[in-house]
């Protein structure tokens, strides 16, 4: 069995599956970037970049990417 590691929370991700199921929703991971997210970590992520993007008055899709690849090198260290 292998165990998978949030990048973020540096924790196991106990019985990690990518499936979205509601059964399976504390165990499910996510990938960005190369990197695996736990629901913590990607709830961490998230936060950090709508408290960055929330500065500017508009919305930019590129602006996001580049925030959100910054964050999760920063977060994933």
């Amino acid at each position: 069995m292998t165990v998978t590691y949030c990048d973020v929370t540096k924790k196991p991700i106990e019985n990690a599956t990518t499936n979205y199921t509601w059964e399976t929703r504390g165990w499910r991971y996510d990938t960005i970037l190369n990197k695996d997210l736990s629901p913590d970590g990607m709830a961490k992520l998230e936060n950090s970049v709508r408290k960055k993007m929330e500065e500017s008055n508009r919305f930019d899709f590129m602006e996001h990417k580049r925030i959100l690849t910054e964050k999760l090198k920063k977060l994933s260290r």
